[in-house]
This record gives C-alpha cells, structure tokens and sequence, in this order.
C-alpha cells in the first residue's frame, strides 16, 4: 500500500507544471509566447498612438501656420494703405492726422514713419504670411521680430504723439499675438515633430 502510494504522488508531481515535467518544458515557451504576443500587441498601440499624435500635430500646425498668416496678411494690408496715404501725402491730411502731432519729434512730416510703415510693417508682414502659408524655415523668427517690430512700433508712436486711440490697443495687442503663435509654433509644434 505504501508503494503504490508512492508511485501515485511521483507521477503527480511529475506532470505538474512547477515539478519538472513534461509540462514543465513546454511552458517556458507558452511564457515567450505570450510576451511576444503582448510587446507585438504594444508596439502596434504604440504605433497607432504615434500616427494619432502625428495627426494632430500635422493638423495644430496647419492651423496655427494658417492663423499666422492671415493675422500678418491683416496687418501687412492695413499697415500698406496707411504707409501709402502718408508717403503720397506727407501732410497726413488724407488720413485726417494733424500736423501739430509730430510737434517736439524728428520728422517735420509724416514722410518717413509712412514709410517705415510701408515697407517694414506691410511688405514685412505680407512677406511673413507668405512664409507662413507655405510653412517655410524661420517662419517662427521672422513672426516673433515682426510682431515685436509692430508692438515696437505702436508704443514708440504713443510716447511721441502723447495720445492713445483703439487703432493703437487694436495693433498692440496683435503685435502680441504674432510673437505668441510665433514662439507656439517654435516651442510645441517642433518639439512634437
């Protein structure tokens, strides 16, 4: 009795998984199975996560290129018919701005902030929007000193003129805006890509 005991408690532990059986050897590739299975299974949502992020990236910098350059094709246009009208007519007359303003300042007219405003702050600008719709290298640099040149630019033109209009809030706080989506398209968007 005691033998046949004995028999039946060695083949019992024999075939069980943890004693060395049979079953033994074929777990360990039941085990690599299963963790291939699993880092195959993670590699793939990974990669799906990686595509997804992609996508939005492509879709937030799109979006943020596109913002900037209409915010700098605005500015660009405006700062052109006011650049213009002080250049043909250095009164300021046209755009109803008295003489008596430039008062105390270097100009004797309004022939060289027309075309400062001209040139930097419209070619500039509509230049700036053509690099950022076609997503082009220092899109980002050329926002952040444009929109510093406007900010620049309005706060320089209160001290002298001693007044402040809504043009003024209007223009600075876009100025603002420029060297934010500029600095945001540097910052996010590149480090995601």
């Amino acid at each position: 009795m005691k033998g046949n005991l004995k028999i039946t408690i060695q083949l019992t532990l024999l075939s069980t998984p943890t004693c060395g059986g049979v079953a033994d050897r074929r777990r360990p590739k039941t085990k690599r199975r299963r963790a291939q299975s699993q880092v195959r299974y993670a590699d793939n949502l990974t990669d799906n996560a990686k595509e997804l992020n992609t996508m939005d990236n492509f879709i937030e910098k799109k979006r943020a290129y596109f913002g900037l350059g209409a915010l700098q094709a605005f500015i660009g246009l405006g700062a052109i018919g006011g650049g213009l009208l002080l250049v043909i007519d250095p009164s300021g007359s046209k755009l109803g701005l008295p003489s008596g303003l430039l008062e105390g300042t270097l100009f004797p007219n309004y022939l060289i902030p027309g075309i400062f405003l001209f040139m930097v702050n419209g070619i500039g600008s509509l230049i700036g929007a053509v690099f950022s719709f076609t997503k082009r290298r220092y899109t980002q640099e050329i926002a952040i000193s444009l929109g510093a040149i406007l900010v620049s630019w309005i706060v320089i033109q209160v001290i002298i003129i001693r007044s402040i209009g809504w043009l003024h809030g209007l223009y600075f706080i876009l100025g603002i805006v420029e060297v934010w989506l500029g600095l945001y398209i540097r910052r996010h968007l590149f480090k995601a890509a």
